[in-house]
């Protein structure tokens, strides 16, 4: 009976050890995860212009994948591009600092069962003159991280170079926003008499372009309740003569607690050949209302002076310089 009794047991104990082995070998079985590529990897754009990367996954799933779009290298800026998907995915969704998506970048989502998607990349049309810019981007899983990355599709990389004209593009600023520690930006706020935030913004700034004569030019084209105010003022539709960008505060905010200065400013390109920024010192006490820049048009020449001083002179020539100028309060009579 002994001897039975440890036959049994034995038998018992194999037969353990063989079911504990074959729970162990399921354990190495791995998911294999679809893998998404994309069309093409490196683009050359001038700002304002798209280029549409087209991503396909192998095997469509039944749920959506995440990816970021984040910016690893090269001489332009987060700020040079936007990233808008397709397919009722995030439109330019920046990452934030709590969404556990690390430092700042695009959010990409690949639809669920879906073959294809894109990503329109964008370049910026901003007012500055900053030569070519080369940017590189990795687009990798994020968050659910249902599905990879082609390896041969993880880096793509843009080249992209000013526009160049003879327009004028013309930007009126006063909201001061500001970006946050991640790089967000963060609309400017002050303290108002009823002890709540306000934004700048809240303020109506417009301006308009009158000639030497006094009449609107543009068709108040910046006068629309916007913030910032812009426009584009083609070059071959200016006759050659003087002309006068005139500030106006259409509406203020609420009332502040305490006085404050408006970081209130034009930003002036002839695009890809000059750029300069006109400050314009007013506080919250002021009802703003003014002549604050001029310019002279001789065939694709510019001229940009003081409104009331010609002989401050802030941008001359076809090249132009790029100082930081102060701008004046006081009328010009007509």
């Amino acid at each position: 009976m002994k001897n039975i009794n440890k036959f049994l047991f034995a038998f018992l104990g194999l037969a353990l050890l063989s079911s504990c082995t074959e729970d162990e070998d399921t354990t190495d079985q791995r998911i294999v995860k679809s893998v998404v590529a994309v069309d093409q990897t490196s683009f050359t754009l001038t700002e304002g212009e798209t280029a549409t990367v087209t991503m396909t996954i192998n095997t469509p799933l039944n749920v959506s994948s995440d990816f970021k779009l984040e910016l690893v290298s090269g001489t332009g800026s987060f700020r040079d591009i936007t990233a808008e998907g397709d397919n009722n995915s995030d439109t330019d969704e920046e990452t934030v600092v709590d969404d556990g998506y690390g430092i700042i970048g695009h959010k990409v989502t690949f639809p669920a069962y879906a073959t294809t998607s894109t990503i329109d990349i964008s370049a910026v049309l901003d007012l500055l003159t900053e030569g070519t810019e080369t940017l590189t981007f990795r687009l990798y899983p994020m968050a659910n991280s249902n599905s990879l990355i082609a390896a041969d599709s993880e880096y793509i990389t843009l080249t992209i170079n000013d526009l160049v004209n003879d327009n004028l593009g013309i930007q009126l600023v006063w909201a001061q926003d500001y970006a946050n520690a991640h790089g967000n930006i963060e609309p400017g706020m002050y303290l108002g008499a009823d002890e709540d935030d306000h934004a700048y913004s809240d303020y109506d700034f417009d301006f308009w372009v009158e000639d030497e004569f006094g009449s609107a030019i543009d068709g108040y084209a910046a006068a629309t309740g916007a913030s910032p105010e812009f426009e584009i003022l083609t070059g071959a539709a200016i006759p050659d003569g003087d002309y006068y960008i005139y500030v106006d505060e259409y509406g203020s905010g609420s009332a502040p607690a305490e006085t404050f200065n408006h970081d209130l400013k034009i930003n002036m390109t002839k695009y890809g050949v000059w750029s300069t920024t006109v400050q314009i010192p007013t506080t919250s006490d002021d009802t703003f209302s003014d002549y604050v820049v001029g310019f002279t048009k001789s065939g694709s020449t510019y001229t940009v002076f003081d409104a009331y001083d010609a002989t401050n002179v802030y941008v001359t020539g076809r090249n132009g310089r790029k100082p930081a100028i102060s701008g004046r309060n006081s009328k010009r009579g007509l």
